[in-house]
């Protein structure tokens, strides 16, 4: 679960321009949802969107200062500076 910035609002809707997001890889397809809020309380169900279908290989790595990192954040003994927001872009290859 990933939480990104960068929300468009065309309508102007009372809502944050941030967005919870999740990734979902099952038999061969590739999900992502998303929630109209940020926090966990109450019993909102997430929003869910077929982004590619017949997806052989999943993975998601994170940009972070020029370096690609497979895992976020970085570990509990790094310094405070490392573990600052990082920007991240979605990109798609098809084979």
């Amino acid at each position: 679960m990933l939480t990104r910035a960068g929300w468009d609002n065309p309508l102007g809707q009372p809502r944050a321009q941030i967005q919870r997001i999740a990734y979902r890889w099952e038999e061969g397809r590739l999900w992502r949802r998303h929630w109209p809020v940020l926090d966990r309380g109450g019993r909102i169900e997430p929003r869910e969107i077929l982004l590619l279908d017949r997806v052989t290989a999943f993975t998601v790595r994170f940009l972070d200062q020029d370096e690609w990192r497979n895992d976020w954040p970085p570990p509990v003994d790094a310094d405070a500076e490392s573990r600052r927001l990082i920007r991240c872009r979605e990109r798609w290859k098809s084979a």
